[in-house]
C-alpha cells in the first residue's frame, strides 16, 4: 500500500512516508487520493469509495481496512455453539499462514502488500508482547516469557476473534 502511495506522489520508494502520519499531510489532495483508491482497487480487487483517504486518513489505518476488506469473511456461527477456543483461533492462523505463503510466493521479489503484511503484522506482535506482561502481572507470575496456553489463548482470541 505504502509503495503504491510512493509511486502517486512521485517517490522511488515508500521509505518517505509515515504509516501513522495522515495523508494530507504527506502531501497528497483530492486528485492524488482518487489515483491512490484506483491503483489499490486495482491491485487487491476491491471496490473502494472516491472517500477512501477520507474516510482512513493515515496509510496505516487504510491498511488495516484494506486487509479486513480482503480477509475471508468468518464461519457464521450455528446458533448454540461454543465461542472460539484457542485451539480454533490457532488453526485459523495455520490457514492464513498457508494463505500468506502463497501470498509472497505470487507477489514475486517485493510487491505493495509487501508493505501493508508488515505493518499489521507487526502491530499483532506489538500487542501481543504489551498484552504478556500484562497478563502475567494480573496472574501474579514471574517471567513475562512463560506464558500459559490459557494466556496465549485469551490473547489471540481478543486479538482475532473477529477475523
Amino acid at each position: 500500500m505504502l509503495a503504491q502511495a510512493a509511486l502517486v506522489l512521485g517517490y522511488d520508494t515508500a521509505d518517505p512516508i509515515d504509516p501513522e502520519r495522515g495523508f494530507l499531510q504527506v502531501g497528497f489532495d483530492s486528485l492524488t487520493a482518487v489515483e491512490l483508491r484506483n491503483r489499490l482497487g486495482a491491485v487487491t480487487g476491491v471496490r473502494l469509495p472516491a472517500t477512501l483517504l477520507f474516510d482512513y486518513p493515515t496509510p496505516a489505518g487504510l491498511a488495516d481496512h484494506l486487509l479486513t476488506r480482503m480477509a475471508p469473511a468468518p464461519a457464521p456461527a450455528t446458533p448454540g455453539t461454543a465461542p472460539a477456543s484457542g485451539d480454533s483461533v490457532l488453526a485459523r492462523l495455520d490457514h492464513m499462514e498457508g494463505e500468506f505463503q502463497q501470498v509472497l510466493a505470487d507477489a514475486g521479489p517485493y510487491d505493495e502488500l509487501h508493505d501493508g503484511l508488515r505493518s499489521r503484522l507487526q502491530r499483532l506482535l506489538a500487542q501481543l508482547d504489551a498484552a504478556v506482561p500484562a497478563a502475567h502481572q494480573a496472574a501474579g507470575t514471574g517471567h513475562p516469557d512463560e506464558v500459559s496456553d490459557d494466556e496465549l489463548r485469551r490473547f489471540l482470541e481478543t486479538e482475532l476473534g473477529g477475523a
